[in-house]
C-alpha cells in the first residue's frame, strides 16, 4: 500500500492539488467527502477534528496514512479489426500493436494482483 505523512496530505489539499480520494488513519477509513471538501468518515468526523485534538502531539501530522485507492475496472481489449485491409505489412503492424496494448493490459492486471 502506498503511503503519505499527514502533513503532506494537508499540504496537498491546502495547494489544491490532486489528492487521494480514501485513505486509511490510524485504522480508520476516510473519504473525501464533496460538501466539505475534506475526508470524513462513516460517522461523519472530519480526518481534522481528530488531527486537531492530537496537535499537542507534532507525531500526529507525522503520522503516514494508507492510501486506499477505489478499485477501477479493467477495460477489455477490442482487436482492431483486420477486414478490408489487403497490405500485409499494414496487418503485421496493426497486429503488433494490438499485441503491445495486450501485454501492457497483462502487466496492468499482475500489478494490481501484486498489490493487494
Amino acid at each position: 500500500m502506498e503511503k503519505i505523512k499527514v502533513i503532506d496530505l494537508l499540504k496537498k489539499i491546502a495547494n489544491e492539488e490532486e489528492a487521494p480520494q480514501i485513505i486509511s488513519y490510524e485504522g480508520v477509513k476516510y473519504h473525501i467527502d464533496e460538501l466539505e471538501h475534506f475526508y470524513v468518515n462513516d460517522n461523519r468526523k472530519a480526518l481534522l477534528e481528530y488531527i486537531f485534538d492530537c496537535l499537542n502531539d507534532f507525531d500526529a501530522l507525522m503520522t503516514e496514512v494508507e492510501i486506499l485507492e477505489e478499485d477501477k475496472k479493467i477495460e477489455k481489449i477490442i482487436p482492431t479489426s483486420l477486414k478490408g485491409i489487403d497490405n500485409l505489412d499494414e496487418k503485421i503492424e496493426i497486429a503488433h500493436i494490438d499485441t503491445i496494448s495486450a501485454i501492457d493490459k497483462i502487466n496492468e492486471i499482475i500489478d494490481r494482483l501484486n498489490n493487494e
